[in-house]
Order: C-alpha cells, then structure tokens, then sequence
C-alpha cells in the first residue's frame, strides 16, 4: 500500500524543444550528473527535409498515371542530396539531456522494495510499479528508506490507510524549491498536483539527485531548464 505518485505523468505541460550545451558535470561517482547532447545537427535536418521531398515526389509519382517515370519526373527532388557546411554540421537544431544515476546502489533498498512490490501483487493492489522501479530507487532514494518498503511489505491485505500512514515518510519542501525556480525563470510552471509529488519525493531521493534538479533551474532557457527537469523525472522513475 505505499504508493508514491508518478511526477512523469503530471508533466506533460512541462515538455518543451530546448538548445545545447552542458548542465551538471561532476567525477563524483555518487552524484547525478546531467549533459546536454545534440540529438540531431542543421546538416541532419537539411538531409532529412530532402528525403522528405524524394518520398513525397515517388508517392506523387506512383499514385499519378501509369506514365509517370520516377526516374525523370523525380529526378531533381532524390538527386544529390543538400552539400553541408561545416557550420551546418555543427549546429545543434534539437537537443535533449542525458541522465546519469548515482553508481552506488542500496542492495537492502532494493530487496526491501521487491518485497513491498510482492506484498501488493499478493494483495491485487498498487501494480503500476515494476523491478525496474526498484532498481533505479536503489541508487537514487536513500538508503535508510529501506524501512519504510520492508513496513509496507509487512502490512496485511486488508490494511486500512490508516494503517499504511506509519509506513510514510513525511513530506519535505522539495517541490516548493524546485517549482519557485522554475516559476522565476519561465512563470508558473508547476501545478499543484506536480508541487505536492515533488514535496513528497523528496523525502524518498538523495540529496545528490534533488540537487542535479535544482540545477536543471540553472540552465539558460527556460525550455532547456523545463526539458532537463522533465529528463530527470524520467531517469529516476519518478
């Protein structure tokens, strides 16, 4: 019965296109470290828009009379396709960012999860969460939260939610943090629902995890900082 909201599904308002560069670096093996890559450069749109136009032109083609020769009518649209410069093959035109979980993992957390995901397959209740889940919690939630699993894990089927409220832990002011940074770089940008989940995961994550999202805040834009925010989300299976 303990039941941790899922902040990927409150974000969809939060998604955006962002730029390029770096957010959080760091050799420390038990930190979360944030990059920006470049999923696709000018050159790459250029050559993509010119098989676009070659697959429009060969459909155009075959749906027209039998007469029509895809070979000539077709010739100037799937030619030799667009001549990038190096300016071209530089520029970053979509970007995203790339999560690196702490290395250290909790082996009691995650044994202790699995129990708590077992105890609710046993009960038909709270099937949303997975192994995986327990996997990635191992290395970004702290370590002592292994009690409040194995107290979950221990609850009988006919618990009542008052009984699951000893297995919680309190919420902290995470999202209030988080969403006041994110408010002053892009406007309101969090609903209520998104504040109290990320209040509520804080009490769960390492402060090395929640520090890698307050540095999501830092970056230039407010898309990329959105973008970034909404990567770690993800990666932390939050």
């Amino acid at each position: 019965m303990l039941r941790k909201t899922s902040l990927v599904l409150l974000l969809l308002s939060l998604s955006a296109p962002v730029g390029c560069s770096s957010a959080t670096a760091t050799d420390d093996p038990d930190a979360t470290r944030i990059t920006k890559t470049c999923g696709k450069t000018r050159c790459d749109a250029l050559r993509a828009k010119d098989s676009q136009a070659c697959s429009r032109c060969l459909s155009a083609c075959s749906d027209s009379a039998a007469s029509c020769n895809p070979g000539s009518a077709c010739s100037i649209s799937c030619g030799r396709p667009t001549e990038c410069t190096e300016d071209d093959r530089a520029e970053c035109v979509s970007t995203g960012f790339e999560v690196t979980l702490p290395e250290t993992k909790s082996e009691a957390l995650e044994k202790a999860c699995l129990s708590s995901l077992a105890r609710n397959a046993r009960c038909g209740t709270d099937t949303t969460q997975t192994a995986e889940h327990c996997a990635v919690w191992a290395r970004t939630e702290r370590p002592e939260r292994a009690t409040a699993y194995d107290c979950a894990a221990a609850l009988p089927c006919n618990a009542t939610a008052a009984d699951a409220s000893a297995c919680a832990i309190p919420p902290t002011d995470f999202g209030a943090r988080l969403c006041a940074a994110l408010d002053a770089k892009c406007g309101p940008s969090c609903s209520n629902e998104v504040r109290a989940a990320l209040d509520m995961h804080g009490g769960w994550l390492r402060d090395s995890v929640m520090h890698a999202a307050m540095e999501c805040t830092q970056q230039p834009s407010c898309s990329e900082a959105k973008a970034c925010f909404e990567a770690w989300a993800s990666a932390a299976r939050l």
